[in-house]
């Protein structure tokens, strides 16, 4: 369930909600389409910047972890993650993903919410 955010994030365009998981604590909902339209935007006044940060990204590939319980959502994210030029590990929960993490700093982690067993 996404609870509405309030005043105090209200101006932050890249928050959708929150929710409350199971254990109690707050999780925000980022607004992915909101983001990808504020990326687009800038990059669109920015062209020479943007060829600059391809270059980089060239250079540099960048690692994903992806944290689910369902090795059909770990198979299928993390082939369309390697097809777009990504480096890939998985874990299936959130302790396999801990032990994992004391070797790898991945650059973003997308993890279910809920899962057997959380971090």
């Amino acid at each position: 369930m996404v609870k509405p955010i309030g005043k105090q994030f209200a101006t932050i365009n890249a928050i959708a909600g929150a929710t409350i998981l199971g254990d109690g604590q707050v999780c925000l909902i980022l607004d992915g389409q909101n983001i990808a339209r504020q990326v687009q935007a800038s990059t669109r006044g920015g062209a020479e910047h943007l060829q600059h940060d391809k270059q980089r990204h060239r250079d540099q590939r960048r690692l994903i972890m992806i944290v689910d319980d369902s090795v059909t959502v770990r198979k299928v994210t993390s082939r369309l993650l390697e097809r777009q030029g990504f480096d890939v590990i998985t874990a299936k929960d959130g302790v396999d993903a801990i032990e994992q993490l004391e070797n790898v700093k991945p650059d973003l982690m997308l993890l279910d919410i809920e899962m057997p067993r959380r971090f």
